[in-house]
Formats: C-alpha cells, structure tokens, sequence
C-alpha cells in the first residue's frame, strides 16, 4: 500500500474503498479529447511504481474480469481505469 500512496500523490491512482470490503484501484489512464474528439492517452507520472504494483498483483490469484478483483493477502483489491469511464 506504500506504492499505491504514492502514485495516488502523484495523480497516478485513485483509490476508494466503497464498503470497507473491497480496495477500488483506478488508475487514471485518461487525459481527454483533442480536437477531433480522439481519446488522448495520460502518461503515468511514475511508471516505474505503476509498473511494481502490477508485477505484485500478477502474483495474487484474480478473477480476470474486466474489473479484475485480485485477492492480496486475502483482502480483495478490484483494479480499473480511468478509460474504462469513457
């Protein structure tokens, strides 16, 4: 959870707990529309820690949902992204 308070410093990830059960990850993936209303792609502001956080959830048993729920340390985190709101 030190990796996730960090990228959620820097705007990387969005965390909410909606009912104390489940971790909500988004991780904001989205910066908008252009001028022909394309979507426009945000980079992370540390991919290195974005790319830590995944390595570390591949390892835990998931769901592979679409919002994929994987179990770390018996606690349920459900990963999205921002893109999947558009």
């Amino acid at each position: 959870m030190k990796l996730v308070a960090i990228l959620e410093e820097c705007g990387d990830v969005y965390v909410e707990d909606y009912d104390d059960e489940i971790v909500h990850l988004d991780f904001n993936d989205f910066e908008g529309f252009d001028e022909d209303w394309s979507e426009i792609m945000r980079p992370y502001e540390r991919e290195d820690l974005v790319n830590k956080v995944f390595d570390i959830l591949e390892k835990c048993p998931n769901d592979n949902g679409f919002y994929c729920t994987y179990m770390v340390e018996n606690h349920p985190v459900k990963v999205g992204y921002a893109s999947y709101d558009i």
